[in-house]
Parts: C-alpha cells; sequence; structure tokens
C-alpha cells in the first residue's frame, strides 16, 4: 500500500489498478483461507473497504455457501454495481438498502 495517500485518495484506491513502487506491505487475508475456520457458513458480514467487488469475482462460489450476505459496498462504475446485484440475484433474494449521507451545517 501506498504510504503518503491522502485521506480523499482512500475513498478510491484499488491496488490492482495502480503501479506501487514504495509503500507499506499488508497482509491480505482471502475469503478461502477464512473458509478453513468455519464450520457452518450461515452468514457472512463483508466490509472490505472498496475490494468487494474483487472478492465477489474471485471467491463467488464460496459466498454461495453461506446462506446470508450482509454486505457495505462503496460507489463503484454502476454497470459493476449492477453485474454484481445481478450476479447475487441469481442464488440470493437481494435487498438493496440506501443511506443519505446528512452533514452538519454550520451555523
Amino acid at each position: 500500500m501506498p504510504a503518503n495517500l491522502s485521506i480523499d485518495d482512500t475513498i478510491s484506491f484499488n491496488h490492482s489498478s495502480t503501479n506501487i513502487r514504495e509503500g507499506i506491505e499488508v497482509k491480505v487475508t482471502t475469503l478461502e483461507e477464512v473458509m478453513k475456520y468455519v464450520k457452518d457458513p450461515y452468514l457472512i458480514k463483508m466490509d472490505c473497504e472498496g475490494c468487494e467487488y474483487e472478492v465477489f469475482n474471485h471467491s463467488f462460489d464460496v459466498l454461495t455457501k453461506f446462506r446470508y450476505i450482509l454486505l457495505e459496498y462503496h460507489n463503484a462504475d454502476i454497470s459493476e454495481h449492477r453485474k454484481t446485484l445481478e450476479k447475487l440475484s441469481s442464488n440470493f433474494i437481494c435487498n438493496e438498502i440506501t443511506y443519505e449521507l446528512f452533514i452538519h451545517k454550520e451555523r
């Protein structure tokens, strides 16, 4: 990971689309590795800060072992978002919950 990202750049950072020459090494654990410790894949809560589409693209078969998936997803290309929901809808009943970000107005 780059060591000098601004807070604004962390929102949309994607390690696979960035050429990183310097930075900090971060250990990554795959969903497949986590599944070695899961006996009853009933529910998974995903909050992986922007890599949810990567998980869907590389570990979809593992996700289908769960009965329920709760996830937070980040804004991405709308077509990518729709493809993901369509893919999930083939195996799950999908309910999308949205929220608005409220910002306190200065007086």
